[in-house]
């Protein structure tokens, strides 16, 4: 595969701030049309790229363009059904999170995935930030793997986009998703979770989670009751304030909001990343590189052109939104640990 052929599907903020100027950085890429349900945003956007052709009619867009896949930025009621649709006129998919809302939906994408012989990338870009692939890296090189993941985030407020879908469980779905994708990335697989919910109002929640995991325990703290701090988003609505601390025997790691990375190793030695902005070449300046959308959709890339699996699949979007679900029942039930096995993954509200 030479180019690869691509649609970009959805045109709102989230997709032209971020996510369409990381596909158009990319060589790889050749764009030949959008779609967007509002033909003033698709046509804003084939002009801002160049692309020759806007449709609202997604499955017009199927049927007349030749791709070789779909790039899917909308609201997440649709992303289950806008991927099976791509799947079954042969293309593959890169889907922004969260790639469904229910369990069901995730094994519907998955068997038109194998009976297609089509991909689904899921947009999990924490994984490619530059500072977590070091904090992974770093994790690799300790004596004893660390043991201990603690997570405190903050992204507010908490807004539904999902109908049925309260505020409260939309933050897991829409926010959370992306730090359960991240705790299976540093801990592994989980085997139990237990999470109990606060609501100051039906914007302003926190959640107090802890897993277990493959690798040790992971405590999990994600609230929406502040706007402060550090933000990739803040054009879109929401900030995010984040911090990470893995431990392991005698030493640690500490990210501070992904712009300073701190290692104590078991000497007492504590080493300090902190790249200067001066330093960066353009790209990696750029919000784009930082956040991990870029490296995510040259992933994507690299993956078609070498005929081989992504490395972030619609498994590893099927296991996070089962954590999702998992985290809300055990809230709901003022904070029963639930064996993430042997759960029972309904509707919620079922």
């Amino acid at each position: 595969m030479d180019k690869i052929r691509v649609g970009l599907v959805g045109c709102g903020q989230q997709a032209t701030w971020i996510i369409h100027p990381s596909v158009r950085m990319i060589e790889a890429y050749d764009i030949v049309a959008c779609c967007d349900a509002n033909m003033a945003a698709a046509q804003a956007t084939a002009a801002r790229y160049g692309i020759p052709h806007a449709y609202t009619d997604y499955q017009a867009m199927l049927s007349k363009e030749q791709m070789d896949a779909v790039v899917i930025v909308t609201t997440p009621e649709n992303h289950a059904e806008l991927t099976c649709l791509a799947l079954e006129a042969g293309l593959h998919v890169m889907v922004e999170k969260p790639p469904v809302k229910t369990v069901a939906e995730a094994e519907r994408v998955m068997q038109v995935s194998a009976r297609t012989d089509k991909h689904v990338m899921v947009a999990f870009m924490m994984r490619f930030r530059p500072f977590n692939a070091q904090v992974k890296r770093l994790a690799a090189e300790m004596a004893v793997p660390p043991a201990l993941f603690q997570l405190a985030v903050n992204f507010g407020p908490a807004r539904s986009k999902v109908s049925g879908y309260p505020p409260e469980l939309y933050l897991l779905l829409s926010v959370g998703v992306h730090y359960f994708d991240l705790i299976r990335f540093f801990m592994g697989e989980v085997t139990q979770i237990s999470a109990h919910l606060h609501s100051y109002s039906e914007t302003q929640v926190i959640y107090a989670m802890q897993l277990v995991c493959e690798r040790g325990v992971t405590t999990f703290n994600l609230h929406s009751c502040e706007r402060l701090g550090f933000s990739t988003s803040e054009k879109l609505g929401g900030q995010v304030n984040e911090r990470y601390y893995l431990v392991g025997r005698g030493e640690s790691l500490f990210l501070d909001n992904c712009e300073q990375l701190t290692w104590v190793k078991p000497d007492g030695t504590v080493e300090f990343y902190q790249p200067s902005r001066l330093a960066l070449s353009f790209l990696e300046g750029q919000a784009y590189y930082q956040g991990g959308y870029y490296q995510e959709m040259l992933e994507f890339a690299d993956s078609l052109r070498q005929g081989r699996t992504p490395s972030v699949t619609i498994q590893d979007g099927l296991r996070a939104t089962q954590l999702v679900l998992a985290a809300y029942a055990s809230a709901k039930r003022g904070g029963e640990p639930l064996n993430v096995q042997t759960f029972d993954y309904r509707e919620p509200g079922a």
